[in-house]
């Protein structure tokens, strides 16, 4: 089990869940990064929500966000997106 996470019963897995003030900081494709007032979901002041509004990938700062959305995972998340809908 990955340790960076918390388990699926303990994690607020949808942007719905959550009652903390944020701002969208960045939009690309079908992800957006947000930053959050402290306190900060699970430790991270940022987090890259995919179109659903789900948690996807938290991060220390902007650079590490923006540095996700450059990742294979996340292109390929945006290509398989791409050819489903």
């Amino acid at each position: 089990m990955n340790n960076n996470y918390p388990s699926a019963s303990q994690a607020i897995r949808n942007l719905a869940d959550l009652k903390l003030a944020y701002k969208v900081v960045h939009t690309e494709g079908l992800f957006r990064i947000f930053q959050f007032e402290s306190p900060f979901v699970s430790g991270s002041e940022y987090w890259v929500i995919n179109e659903k509004g789900f948690l996807w990938e938290p991060a220390k700062n902007i650079d590490e966000a923006m540095a996700y959305l450059e990742s294979e995972e996340a292109k390929d998340y945006q290509d398989r997106e791409d050819l489903s809908g």
